[in-house]
This record gives C-alpha cells, structure tokens and sequence, in this order.
C-alpha cells in the first residue's frame, strides 16, 4: 500500500503556511489603519489651513505607524531565513511603548466617537522585554476594545503593579459589550475562541489567539475580566524577573 506522508505533510505545510499568512496579513493591519488615519488626519488638517504643529503631530504618529510596520516585516522576514522564531530581549519604558500604541490608534478613536486615553504612574518600572511583541499584543487588544466599543464610549489604557508587587500589569478597559460569560471561560481553560461570531464585524476572529501567543513568547500571560461597570478588561501581566 503506498504511503500518505507526502501528501499529509503537504497538507500540513499548507495549512501552517495559511496560518502564518492570516496571522502576518493580521499583524500589518493595525499599522496600516494608522497610517491611514493620520494621512486622512494631515489631508484635513492642510484643507482646513491648521498651522505646522498640529500637522506635525500627526505626522510624528504616521512615522511612528510606519516604523512600526517596518518592525513587523523585518521580523516574519528573520524568522522566516532562520526558520525559528527570534525574541529579543532589551530595556523597555512600559509608558513610553503604551503610549506610542495608544497614539497609533488616536486617529482611528476619534473617526468613531471614542475616548482613548493612556494613564501610566510616573514611577511605572523598567520592562526587560521584547518591544516589538508586546507593543503588538497591547495592539491587538487597544484595536479590539476600539472595533467592540461604540460611538460615545470610551477606552483606557494603564499600568498597574500587581499585589505582591512582582509584576507589572497593562490594562486595557473599554466600555463595549463585553466578552460574553461563556467565552471568558474557555479562555481560562486556555482554548481558542473568537468573538466574531457575537458581534457585527468583518474580521477574522484572530487577535485574541494572536495576541495570547505574543504574551506567551515574552513570558507573560493575558487574562480578561468583565468590568463592573460593563464592558471587558484585558491584563497583560508580565513578572519582574523575566529573565
């Protein structure tokens, strides 16, 4: 009888590959929203005769945008040479890399009605981690809590330390929906679930899972909460002696 690996491991590569495309197509789109944004943003702004410093402003976050999709490329295109995933390790300002998420998304906030904001304590710790997965998964989640809260609502963003004070803590709360009861269950199970199917939005269903294995790979864990006064709150918890 002859053999079915061949077929079967193509299969697999095709459907790995399917993966990583998805995932990498993912990735790039919150770049790409907030590069869009800020052009929208600049294109108004000279209409409407602003003056250099509010066009400025909006130009530094187009950079910021651009940079960061720069950062992504290079990266997949690392791993992909390599063949194994590439995790860095250096100094990181926690405020400094939330603010920079957050202000990606400023445009975008605004487009639809919604309050973003970045609260850090001034005395937040220097992370030793890897910028460019976190700065993704805190992404992912800031562009979620945007895409399930509606017009009028709001999102907040800030850094906590933990009660025993040995870790530091990314909070993202919003005012939207919630993720219902049943899917907060199984993502503390640690299954894969996807909100797409409760609320009305084009998309693939992939940040969650995305941004969980982000997490993951820097040594830190994601959980979420519904929040007492509606809507979800996702923690990034990374400990203090990440190595």
């Amino acid at each position: 009888m002859a053999s079915n690996d061949g077929p079967e491991k193509n299969g697999f590569t095709r459907r790995h590959e399917n993966d990583v495309l998805r995932d990498f197509a993912h990735e790039i789109r919150t770049p790409l929203n907030g590069m869009l944004g800020y052009s929208q943003m600049i294109e108004i702004a000279l209409n409407e005769g602003a003056d250099a410093e509010k066009i400025g402003a909006c130009n530094e976050n187009f950079k910021t945008a651009t940079l960061r999709l720069l950062q992504i490329c290079e990266r997949v295109l690392d791993e992909a040479v390599s063949g194994e995933a590439v995790i860095a390790r250096e100094p990181v300002d926690g405020h400094e890399l939330a603010t920079s998420v957050v202000d990606t998304f400023k445009a975008l906030a605004m487009q639809r009605g919604i309050e973003l904001t970045c609260d850090f304590p001034s005395d937040f710790p220097q992370l030793h981690t890897d910028p460019l997965l976190l700065g993704q998964a805190l992404s992912n989640l800031v562009s979620n809590a945007i895409k399930f809260t509606p017009k009028g609502g709001s999102v907040k963003v800030r850094g906590e330390r933990s009660n025993d004070d040995k870790a530091l803590i990314f909070v993202v709360q919003d005012t939207g929906d919630g993720i219902p009861a049943d899917l907060l269950l199984r993502m503390r199970r640690g299954e894969y679930v996807s909100t797409a199917h409760y609320h009305d939005h084009k998309g693939w269903g992939r940040g969650l899972r995305i941004a969980d294995g982000l997490c993951k790979n820097i040594g830190a864990s994601l959980s979420f909460e519904p929040a007492r006064t509606g809507g979800t709150v996702a923690m990034i918890t990374i400990p203090l002696d990440n190595p």
